[in-house]
């Protein structure tokens, strides 16, 4: 007997159609739940939505906040994930993402909603919302903690005058234990920090003299250190020490360590000459 996938064969507008049960003023999971996921599938299949289709798909989505169903939730936040909301839209949702961040008792409901977030705050509303992503960097539960530093990440690209201002956060998570917390800190940082040839230089000597044993975080490290001595001046000293460092790392037991330690010293070399 040949399977057939369930999803194949859905159309985009019977589906646009059935998402008119986000608007009952009883949630039905069994019914609301096939819907989303075939929203989420359209759009993973690279079916383009219309501006308008995108609107009222996320007008109806987000009356969903109203179930506390957590299988309706989780998918709510996967889907608000995919649509592109208007600046003029997002206001509909901040207050209910701002509750979950701060209120919820569900680390994945708070760190679900800073992803969201990350996604489709615009300028105005994000200056409204730092305060909540800044308290979550430095919250006790890590998976709160490395989704507000993600979130950082995301938002660094398009809002870095905003995300600069966590730094002092972000420099405290350096110090966790949790290898995961401490990279997504490393990450964050050099992303606030690449283009100020001090603070940069400032960051290098920290994470080289912090000693620290994460092999993939000294992997990244070293990429850090090859993109930039293409792009900084780094002054004599902090040359010394990133030489140093490089010449370190080429007598460690990982081999990912050892060649990506080879391919910054070589490419140096050939800057130099």
């Amino acid at each position: 007997e040949v399977k057939t996938d369930p999803l194949a064969q859905i159309e985009k507008a019977r589906v646009l159609q059935d998402s008119r049960c986000f608007d009952a003023s009883s949630i039905d999971p069994k019914e609301v739940i096939p819907v989303m996921s075939k929203i989420l599938y359209l759009i993973n299949q690279g079916e383009e939505l219309s501006q308008n289709e995108s609107t009222e798909i996320f007008f109806r989505a987000s009356k969903l906040y109203q179930s506390q169903h957590p299988h309706i939730r989780k998918m709510l936040y996967l889907l608000l994930k995919e649509l592109s909301p208007k600046e003029g839209e997002v206001f509909m949702i901040t207050s209910s993402l701002s509750r979950d961040v701060s209120t919820s008792d569900s680390p994945y409901y708070r760190a679900s909603a800073l992803r969201v977030m990350a996604r489709i705050l615009d300028p105005s509303l994000l200056i409204q919302m730092e305060r909540f992503i800044k308290n979550s960097i430095v919250d006790n539960n890590d998976t709160v903690s490395s989704a507000a530093m993600i979130a950082g990440l995301k938002l660094c690209k398009s809002h870095p005058e905003v995300v600069r201002r966590w730094v002092t956060e972000v420099q405290e998570k350096l110090s966790s234990k949790n290898l995961n917390i401490h990279y997504h800190a490393m990450l964050l940082l050099f992303e606030m920090k690449k283009n100020d040839p001090l603070a940069l230089s400032k960051f290098f000597e920290f994470m080289i003299s912090s000693g620290f044993k994460n092999p993939l975080a000294q992997v990244q490290l070293l990429r850090f250190i090859r993109y930039s001595l293409k792009t900084i001046p780094f002054d004599k000293p902090a040359l010394v020490s990133i030489e140093k460092y490089l010449c370190e790392s080429l007598k460690r037991n990982q081999d990912m360590i050892v060649f990506e330690a080879s391919k910054t010293l070589a490419e140096y070399a050939l800057q130099l000459w």
